[in-house]
C-alpha cells in the first residue's frame, strides 16, 4: 500500500487495491494454525460451505452464524448436525426437543419466536423448538450467551470449546472445572462438533499455496475492522487507531495496521 506523508486518506479508499493487497499479506503472515482466546477463535475466520446445509435451513443458518462474533455459521451448523442430524422433530429420552435439542426448562428461558410453521420467514406469535428457525435462532442466542459467560470466569483456553462445553454440561460445570468438564460425554460432544465445523467450513481466502490458515484469517478479520478508518502517517499501534506526525488525524499507517491485526 502506498502512503503519503503531506495527506490522509481512509482505508475505505483501499477497499479493492491496497487494503485488500493487505488483507491477503496479513493472510500470509499468520502462517501458523493458532487458536486464542480474543473472542474470534476461528469463528469468524472460516465462511459457510453452502453446498453442505439443508437448503430449507440455510438462511436461518446463515442469520445465527451473523448474531455474535464467536459463533460462526459453520459452528452453528455443527452443532445441529450433532444435536438432532438436522431432524426438526427430533426428541430425546431426557425430553430434549427439536432441531437444537432445547430441555423444556432452558427453552422457556431463551425461545424466541423467529420464524413460522412450514419454513415461513415470518414470526409466527409462538416460540416452538419445533420450528426450524425458531430453534436455530435460538440455539445462536444461547450460543453466544454462552461464549460471554464463559469469558466471565476468565477460564484460560478457547472461547469456543469452552461454550460447547457448557451448552452440553451446563456453564457452572465449565466454572467448577476451569475448563471443559472430564465428562466423557460432554468431551466427545466438545470433539465432534469441532470436527465438523471443518465440514461445513471453507476458507474465505487462500495462500496461493493452499487454504489460509485460521490464524492467518483471524489476522485478516481484525485488520477488516477498520475499513473506512483515516490513514495517518506515524498513527496508530497495537492499542489501536492513534494520531499520527501531523497531529490532526486519527488512525493507522500501514505497519500500524499491521501491527494491531497480529498482536
Amino acid at each position: 500500500m502506498s502512503r503519503d506523508k503531506k495527506g490522509s486518506y481512509a482505508l475505505l479508499a483501499f477497499g479493492t487495491g491496497g487494503i485488500s493487497m493487505m488483507l491477503a499479506f496479513l493472510v500470509l503472515i499468520g502462517g501458523t494454525d493458532e487458536q486464542g482466546d480474543d473472542g474470534i477463535n476461528g469463528a469468524g475466520a472460516q465462511t459457510l460451505d453452502t453446498h453442505r446445509v439443508p437448503p430449507d435451513y440455510l438462511e436461518w443458518v446463515s442469520r445465527a452464524g451473523a448474531v455474535c462474533a464467536d459463533v460462526s455459521a459453520p459452528l452453528v451448523a455443527a452443532q445441529i448436525e450433532a444435536e438432532s442430524n438436522w431432524n426438526p422433530r427430533a426428541t430425546s429420552p431426557v425430553g430434549a426437543k427439536g432441531m437444537s435439542q432445547f430441555m423444556p426448562g432452558t427453552w422457556q428461558t431463551w425461545g424466541v419466536d423467529s420464524a413460522g410453521k412450514n419454513g415461513q420467514a415470518k414470526p409466527d406469535g409462538v416460540a416452538d423448538p419445533f420450528t426450524p428457525g425458531d430453534a436455530i435462532m435460538t440455539q445462536a442466542r444461547y450460543d453466544c450467551w454462552l461464549a460471554r459467560k464463559v469469558k466471565s470466569y476468565r477460564i484460560p483456553g478457547d472461547t469456543v470449546r469452552l461454550m460447547l462445553a457448557a451448552y452440553n454440561a451446563g456453564p457452572d460445570a465449565v466454572r467448577s472445572f476451569r475448563g471443559v468438564p472430564p465428562y466423557p460425554e460432554t468431551q466427545a460432544y466438545v470433539s465432534r462438533i469441532l470436527t465438523l465445523k471443518e465440514k461445513y467450513s471453507k476458507a474465505e481466502a487462500g495462500t496461493g499455496e493452499g487454504e489460509a490458515t485460521t490464524f492467518g484469517l483471524r489476522v485478516a478479520a481484525y485488520a477488516k475492522k477498520w475499513l473506512g478508518t483515516p490513514y495517518s502517517w506515524g498513527g496508530g499501534s497495537v492499542e489501536g487507531p492513534g494520531y499520527g506526525t501531523d497531529g490532526r488525524t486519527r488512525g493507522f499507517d500501514c505497519s500500524a495496521l499491521v501491527q494491531y491485526a497480529v498482536y
